[in-house]
């Protein structure tokens, strides 16, 4: 497997622009006079890009020539991508900039995770928590004056290119492959006082060049990634309380060999269900019964699979003999009513 990295973004970019866009071949320069963008096109391509026939010259209007039709799906996903990498450049430009405000000795903000839901940032409600940091007024957006309701915004952009040669490993005649998966996960997580909580993030996920087609884990349009709700009930002292959490959630346990979240394929997994958590004791205790949702290639079909179900009872806990070192006791239960076996279709009860 070969990855590409965005470590020179504007050749990247002239170079995508030109596949996708499907340019005629430039004619080549006189010495000493190549310009960058054609440079750019021959580097990142290692086989000619094919010359795209010349559109007949309109009659009245103007002449100038367009690099691809809006209703054409080359048009469509090069607007896509431009899009993609034009937000991806301005956070970092944001980021680089706001970082000369920040001060050391402020608390760090929370740890990025790819649940998301498990950021706070609860603290920025104190003005003397805050750093400067241009990231800060999109986490806290008070909605009130005691700052109890508020909303915090995120996003994440990810552009991600996968080529493979031989991919049966010689066993048997196979065609090489090249993709480029691109998806944005813009999200966002209201708070309605302490006990009550509202959180739904979206996922727009497409693919270029996957061969034969692309598959419902390579592209899934624009669609819903999570949306629950978390009503929290405080039980005792303020380190005991109980939540309930419907809704559509992501679901990650241990290394996620048996429930992860798919995070490296374009498309990743999440569930509907309902799941409970107590933190008690330094215990934290998670039940839960989801069914995984079924994705599809278009906007907001992805539907709930009845067929596979699961349930769980997981409990946690930090030991004192390392960082990072816990205790992990738990129950999956798993049921699948349409498992394909050698003997064809069955049901499939662990």
């Amino acid at each position: 497997m070969m990855t590409l990295t965005l470590s020179r973004p504007l050749g990247l970019l002239t170079g995508i622009i030109c596949r996708l866009a499907e340019v005629p071949q430039p004619v080549p320069p006189a010495p000493g006079s190549a310009s960058g963008a054609d440079d750019a096109c021959r580097r990142h391509h290692d086989r000619p890009i094919r010359t795209a026939r010349r559109a007949p010259r309109p009659r009245h209007g103007s002449h100038k020539p367009r690099v691809a039709d809006r209703g054409t799906a080359a048009g469509r996903s090069l607007r896509r991508i431009t899009w993609l990498l034009l937000g991806s450049w301005s956070v970092l430009c944001a980021g680089v900039a706001g970082s000369a405000h920040a001060q050391s000795s402020q608390p760090s903000p929370p740890p990025l995770t790819t649940l998301r839901y498990d950021e706070d940032y609860a603290s920025l409600r104190d003005p003397a928590a805050r750093t400067g940091a241009w990231w800060e007024p999109l986490k806290y957006i008070p909605l009130n004056k005691t700052g109890d309701v508020y909303v915090t915004v995120g996003a994440e952009l990810r552009l991600r290119y996968e080529g493979f040669e031989n991919n049966t490993w010689g066993q048997e005649p196979a065609p090489d492959d090249g993709y480029l998966w691109y998806r944005a996960l813009p999200l966002a997580d209201l708070h309605l006082g302490p006990h009550v909580r509202l959180f739904g993030q979206l996922i727009a996920a497409w693919a270029e060049g996957k061969e034969p087609s692309e598959s419902p884990i390579d592209e899934t349009g624009v669609d819903l990634l999570q949306g629950f709700a978390d009503v929290t009930l405080p039980l005792g002292d303020e380190h005991t309380r109980l939540t309930l959490r419907p809704g559509r959630q992501l679901l990650s346990y241990g290394s996620e060999r048996l429930i992860g979240i798919r995070y490296g394929p374009n498309v990743l997994r999440t569930f509907d269900g309902v799941k409970s958590f107590l933190h008690a004791g330094g215990w934290r205790v998670d039940g839960f019964y989801a069914r995984p949702v079924a994705p599809r290639r278009d906007a907001f079909d992805d539907k709930t699979d009845d067929t596979v179900s699961s349930w769980s009872l997981y409990a946690t806990r930090g030991l004192p003999v390392g960082q990072g070192t816990g205790l992990d006791i738990y129950y999956i239960g798993y049921d699948n009513d349409a498992a394909a076996v050698n003997q064809g279709m069955g049901s499939e009860r662990p």
